[in-house]
Protein backbone atom coordinates (compact mmCIF):
# COMPACT_ATOMS: atom_id res chain seq x y z
CA UNK A 1 0.00 0.00 0.00
CA UNK A 2 1.00 3.56 -0.55
CA UNK A 3 1.53 5.87 3.16
CA UNK A 4 1.13 9.38 2.95
CA UNK A 5 2.28 10.66 6.66
CA UNK A 6 4.68 13.40 8.06
CA UNK A 7 8.04 12.87 9.60
CA UNK A 8 7.40 15.09 13.40
CA UNK A 9 9.72 17.66 11.70
CA UNK A 10 7.69 17.41 8.13
CA UNK A 11 4.39 18.92 6.80
CA UNK A 12 2.81 17.19 4.64
CA UNK A 13 0.61 19.65 1.62
CA UNK A 14 -0.44 19.41 -1.82
CA UNK A 15 0.25 16.13 -2.82
CA UNK A 16 -1.96 15.17 -5.87
CA UNK A 17 -2.30 11.52 -6.95
CA UNK A 18 -4.10 11.08 -10.04
CA UNK A 19 -4.81 8.14 -12.60
CA UNK A 20 -3.36 5.22 -10.05
CA UNK A 21 -4.85 1.90 -8.90
CA UNK A 22 -4.16 0.91 -5.46
CA UNK A 23 -3.15 -2.42 -4.38
CA UNK A 24 -2.03 -4.32 -0.98
CA UNK A 25 1.09 -5.35 -0.37
CA UNK A 26 2.39 -9.27 0.38
CA UNK A 27 5.66 -8.18 2.30
CA UNK A 28 7.36 -12.04 1.08
CA UNK A 29 6.51 -12.56 -2.11
CA UNK A 30 3.81 -15.54 -2.28
CA UNK A 31 3.00 -15.35 1.38
CA UNK A 32 -0.83 -13.94 1.59
CA UNK A 33 -0.97 -14.40 5.30
CA UNK A 34 -0.55 -10.69 6.30
CA UNK A 35 -1.20 -7.96 3.88
CA UNK A 36 -0.63 -4.16 4.09
CA UNK A 37 -4.01 -2.95 5.76
CA UNK A 38 -4.95 -0.31 3.06
CA UNK A 39 -4.33 0.64 -0.27
CA UNK A 40 -3.51 4.15 0.66
CA UNK A 41 -3.02 5.91 3.41
CA UNK A 42 -3.32 9.66 4.09
CA UNK A 43 -2.14 10.58 7.99
CA UNK A 44 -2.02 14.47 8.96
CA UNK A 45 -1.60 15.50 5.31
CA UNK A 46 -3.12 19.19 3.73
CA UNK A 47 -4.71 19.66 0.73
CA UNK A 48 -4.10 15.82 -0.49
CA UNK A 49 -6.22 15.06 -3.62
CA UNK A 50 -7.27 11.41 -4.72
CA UNK A 51 -8.68 11.59 -8.36
CA UNK A 52 -9.44 8.80 -10.53
CA UNK A 53 -8.37 6.03 -8.70
CA UNK A 54 -8.29 2.59 -8.77
CA UNK A 55 -8.72 -0.17 -6.90
CA UNK A 56 -6.60 -3.46 -7.80
CA UNK A 57 -7.88 -7.07 -7.66
CA UNK A 58 -5.35 -7.67 -4.76
CA UNK A 59 -6.95 -6.02 -2.18
CA UNK A 60 -9.60 -8.44 -0.79
CA UNK A 61 -11.60 -8.73 2.21
CA UNK A 62 -8.78 -9.00 4.07
CA UNK A 63 -8.25 -5.45 3.64
CA UNK A 64 -9.28 -2.41 6.22
CA UNK A 65 -9.57 0.13 3.84
CA UNK A 66 -9.00 1.21 0.35
CA UNK A 67 -8.20 4.55 1.32
CA UNK A 68 -7.78 5.70 4.99
CA UNK A 69 -7.65 9.35 5.72
CA UNK A 70 -6.51 10.49 9.53
CA UNK A 71 -6.36 13.25 10.80
CA UNK A 72 -5.46 16.12 8.33
CA UNK A 73 -7.29 18.82 6.28
CA UNK A 74 -8.94 19.15 2.63
CA UNK A 75 -8.25 15.73 1.62
CA UNK A 76 -10.33 15.35 -1.38
CA UNK A 77 -11.27 11.64 -2.98
CA UNK A 78 -13.14 13.19 -6.57
CA UNK A 79 -14.42 10.64 -9.89
CA UNK A 80 -12.88 7.51 -8.35
CA UNK A 81 -13.68 4.10 -8.91
CA UNK A 82 -14.19 1.71 -5.84
CA UNK A 83 -15.07 -1.68 -6.78
CA UNK A 84 -13.33 -3.99 -3.94
CA UNK A 85 -14.61 -6.04 -1.29
CA UNK A 86 -12.52 -4.35 1.58
CA UNK A 87 -14.24 -3.74 5.21
CA UNK A 88 -14.20 -0.07 3.65
CA UNK A 89 -13.59 1.23 1.11
CA UNK A 90 -12.68 4.91 2.54
CA UNK A 91 -12.73 5.16 5.77
CA UNK A 92 -11.82 8.44 7.69
CA UNK A 93 -10.36 8.36 11.21
CA UNK A 94 -8.52 10.38 13.83
CA UNK A 95 -10.90 14.09 13.03
CA UNK A 96 -9.75 14.89 9.31
CA UNK A 97 -11.15 18.40 8.66
CA UNK A 98 -12.76 19.67 5.51
CA UNK A 99 -12.55 16.02 3.71
CA UNK A 100 -14.99 16.06 0.38
CA UNK A 101 -15.91 12.78 -1.36
CA UNK A 102 -17.10 13.46 -4.48
CA UNK A 103 -18.66 12.19 -7.75
CA UNK A 104 -17.04 8.64 -6.97
CA UNK A 105 -18.60 5.00 -7.72
CA UNK A 106 -18.93 2.93 -5.35
CA UNK A 107 -19.42 -1.03 -5.72
CA UNK A 108 -19.37 -4.20 -4.64
CA UNK A 109 -18.75 -3.51 -0.88
CA UNK A 110 -20.65 -6.69 0.26
CA UNK A 111 -19.99 -7.30 3.80
CA UNK A 112 -18.68 -4.27 4.59
CA UNK A 113 -19.65 -0.83 3.22
CA UNK A 114 -18.63 1.97 0.89
CA UNK A 115 -17.37 4.85 3.42
CA UNK A 116 -17.05 4.80 7.41
CA UNK A 117 -16.62 8.17 9.08
CA UNK A 118 -15.71 7.92 12.97
CA UNK A 119 -14.54 11.70 14.02
CA UNK A 120 -14.64 14.54 12.38
CA UNK A 121 -12.60 17.93 12.70
CA UNK A 122 -13.18 21.56 12.84
CA UNK A 123 -14.92 21.76 8.93
CA UNK A 124 -17.70 19.29 8.22
CA UNK A 125 -17.20 16.19 5.80
CA UNK A 126 -18.92 16.54 2.36
CA UNK A 127 -20.41 13.25 0.96
CA UNK A 128 -21.42 14.06 -2.76
CA UNK A 129 -23.26 13.09 -5.92
CA UNK A 130 -21.22 9.62 -5.60
CA UNK A 131 -22.94 6.30 -6.94
CA UNK A 132 -23.66 3.40 -4.37
CA UNK A 133 -24.51 0.41 -6.17
CA UNK A 134 -24.52 -3.83 -6.36
CA UNK A 135 -23.16 -4.78 -3.17
CA UNK A 136 -24.74 -6.07 -0.06
CA UNK A 137 -24.07 -3.55 2.57
CA UNK A 138 -22.92 -4.61 6.01
CA UNK A 139 -25.57 -4.60 8.51
CA UNK A 140 -24.60 -0.55 9.34
CA UNK A 141 -25.40 0.59 5.35
CA UNK A 142 -23.38 1.54 2.78
CA UNK A 143 -21.94 5.20 4.38
CA UNK A 144 -21.62 4.32 8.06
CA UNK A 145 -21.53 7.45 10.33
CA UNK A 146 -19.73 6.72 13.68
CA UNK A 147 -19.17 8.27 16.91
CA UNK A 148 -18.40 12.10 16.48
CA UNK A 149 -19.46 12.63 12.91
CA UNK A 150 -21.39 16.24 13.52
CA UNK A 151 -21.96 18.17 11.03
CA UNK A 152 -21.29 15.83 7.86
CA UNK A 153 -23.33 16.95 4.65
CA UNK A 154 -24.70 14.04 2.73
CA UNK A 155 -26.54 14.98 -0.45
CA UNK A 156 -26.74 14.55 -4.20
CA UNK A 157 -25.53 10.75 -3.75
CA UNK A 158 -27.47 7.42 -5.36
CA UNK A 159 -28.36 4.18 -4.30
CA UNK A 160 -29.47 1.02 -5.85
CA UNK A 161 -29.26 -2.67 -5.60
CA UNK A 162 -27.95 -2.61 -2.19
CA UNK A 163 -29.32 -4.87 0.31
CA UNK A 164 -29.06 -6.03 3.79
CA UNK A 165 -30.08 -4.46 6.72
CA UNK A 166 -29.40 -0.50 6.54
CA UNK A 167 -28.76 -0.35 2.94
CA UNK A 168 -28.26 3.82 2.48
CA UNK A 169 -27.07 5.28 5.35
CA UNK A 170 -26.44 4.14 8.70
CA UNK A 171 -26.10 7.02 11.94
CA UNK A 172 -24.70 5.34 15.18
CA UNK A 173 -23.58 7.88 18.54
CA UNK A 174 -22.54 10.65 15.28
CA UNK A 175 -24.24 13.70 16.16
CA UNK A 176 -26.49 15.70 14.11
CA UNK A 177 -25.27 15.34 10.25
CA UNK A 178 -27.36 16.58 7.27
CA UNK A 179 -28.62 14.43 4.89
Amino acid sequence: GLRIAPTSNTALTDWHFKGIKLGGIDPVPGDSSYRSNYGAEAYRGTNIVFQQIGLDVSLTGLHEAGIKIGGGESTRVIGSSFNRPVVSQIELDDSPSGVMILQNDFSVFTGGRAIQLHGVGRKPTVIADNTFHDAAAAGDGAVFLYLGAAGTRIYGNRFWNITNAAPGIGVQRSGQAFI
